[in-house]
């Protein structure tokens, strides 16, 4: 059925087109976020140092301190907005694979949703009776 299934391939390059177009949108607003985001969090760290006692510097090596503002600082940044970016990625896709398998085929896609979870809890149960 060539006619019935050209909509479908239509359908397929239009997301793969926006799909790009949007990764390329949230990558570039995460760089911003993860800059803003390990500014900030040097600018409370400075703070927090300018509030210390002498003591503390007595105490702690100045080269501590630097790797705090400056390594430290940039990898939780960077840890942040990556889990959050990979987070919302497959949030999307997620939610657009779903949108797609009901345009396509709503019993199909219920099918689905009922026999997965059921292999999935059938698999582990039987993995744990092979060990």
């Amino acid at each position: 059925d060539i006619p019935g299934f050209m909509p479908n391939i239509e359908k397929l390059v239009v997301a793969s087109i926006l799909a790009g177009l949007f990764a390329g949108i949230r990558g570039s607003i995460f760089t911003v976020v993860g800059g803003r985001v390990n500014v900030r969090m040097r600018l409370v760290l400075m703070d927090s140092l300018l509030c210390q006692d002498i003591g503390f510097f007595d105490v702690t090596k100045t080269g501590d301190i630097t790797s705090r503002l400056s390594s430290d600082t940039t990898l939780v940044g960077d840890q942040v907005t990556y889990n959050v970016n990979i987070f919302l990625r497959s949030f999307v896709q997620a939610v657009g694979v779903l949108i797609f398998m009901f345009m396509i085929s709503w019993k199909l896609s219920l099918l689905a949703f009922i026999s997965v979870p059921a292999i999935t809890i059938l698999s582990k149960w039987y993995g744990h009776y092979v060990k």
